[in-house]
């Protein structure tokens, strides 16, 4: 169900206009799993109304199958982070680097990796990235990720997230520059990305 409306959401560009601000920034956070505009949640909810009046269902087994695999995986799918023993280049299911090419490297009418669990709906739509790979372990490998590379990342400063002063009287950029593109490719060495969506600025 979800392969659809993502793959709408960025094909069409009224739909795109609405899930926009969802790829506001592109390495997203586990708290993008429920950063939507409402059109897009409800389209995502509206099987745990549809399901029960079409068929007899167990409405509790429903809802935790739905917590588990949109929450739960979809936590896994934005928080940035790839697990060993799920490799990106696995040939079944979609892990957190692919979702970071959704939110990276898509734009209104070329969508990637709308799949949300499986890959085969991206490899039947044709909506793989299939460029060079940039994933933790082929980064790794090409020597352009370590851990002194790390340490030498300007990173935002986020416990002005637990001042109630920050909520109520938020800055003018709240997140101090975290979503400028240039800056986070610039720190990643994504130089290539950065030149992409400059020359595609008009779609963001």
């Amino acid at each position: 169900m979800n392969f659809p409306i993502i793959a709408l959401d960025t094909l069409l560009t009224f739909f795109w206009q609405i899930h926009k601000p969802h790829h506001r920034f592109y390495n997203p956070s586990p708290f993008a799993v429920i950063a939507d505009e409402a059109p897009d949640q409800f389209s995502r909810a509206f099987p745990l109304l549809f399901i029960p009046l079409l068929i007899p269902i167990n409405m509790d087994l429903l809802f935790f199958e739905f917590a588990a695999f949109f929450y739960l995986y979809g936590t896994y799918l934005h928080w940035g982070f790839e697990f060993e023993w799920l490799d990106a280049h696995n040939p079944f299911i979609n892990t957190s680097f692919q979702h970071y090419c959704h939110h990276a490297l898509s734009i209104a009418k070329k969508p990637y990796h709308t799949g949300f669990f499986f890959k085969f709906w991206d490899i039947m739509a044709g909506s793989c990235y299939d460029k060079e790979c940039f994933c933790v372990k082929c980064e790794r490998n090409a020597g352009r990720r370590s851990l002194t590379l790390w340490k030498e990342v300007n990173k935002p400063d986020y416990s002005v997230l637990f001042s109630p002063k920050f909520w109520l009287y938020p800055p003018s950029d709240n997140l101090g520059g975290i979503g400028d593109t240039e800056l986070i490719a610039k720190e990643y060495s994504f130089a290539s990305l950065d030149k992409f969506r400059r020359n595609n600025s008009s779609y963001f």
